[in-house]
């Protein structure tokens, strides 16, 4: 982590007359934004809870906020990208697993525990889930056009 926040800080000293660095956001699997932590994310080599915020901020007194890698993705495209001006969308990921975040009257939607929205982690039977969410986004992916084969999936 001290090596990361070092190459940011020496990237900020070369556009320092552009830029200034205020804080940090991090995007990352089941990151949880009201504790800036990731939590038990399944297709990770990390275990458990990991106080991702709290680590970063060992090496900085700038904030430093952890949210969902989807829902970073959908304030980005909120701010620079396709959703530019609009109110209400959804983007939808597929990388580490299959990811949603949610925009709805201009505002990320977090739900009250920062996880709201997450289709990824939807049960679509009763029971424990044997397959994880990026088994099922793959296999999506790959019949995306063929709606009579989706069903089969589920």
């Amino acid at each position: 982590m001290a090596a990361l926040y070092e190459k940011i800080m020496a990237t900020q000293l070369k556009i320092k007359e552009e830029n200034e660095i205020i804080g940090f956001g991090i995007g990352a699997p089941m990151g949880n934004i009201n504790k800036g932590t990731i939590e038990y994310p399944a297709n990770l080599p990390w275990k458990g809870i990991i106080p991702l915020a709290d680590v970063f901020k060992l090496h900085t007194n700038l904030p430093v906020n952890v949210t969902n890698d989807a829902n970073a993705a959908a304030v980005g495209e909120m701010i620079y990208g396709g959703a530019k001006n609009m109110k209400n969308f959804v983007v939808i990921t597929l990388g580490t697993g299959l990811g949603s975040g949610f925009v709805i009257d201009g505002k990320l939607l977090y739900g009250h525990d920062g996880f709201a929205g997450e289709l990824g982690h939807t049960a679509i039977r009763p029971g424990p889930s044997t397959v994880s969410a990026t088994a099922v986004g793959k296999d999506v992916s790959k019949h995306m056009y063929q709606p009579q084969v989706l069903k089969g999936l589920f």
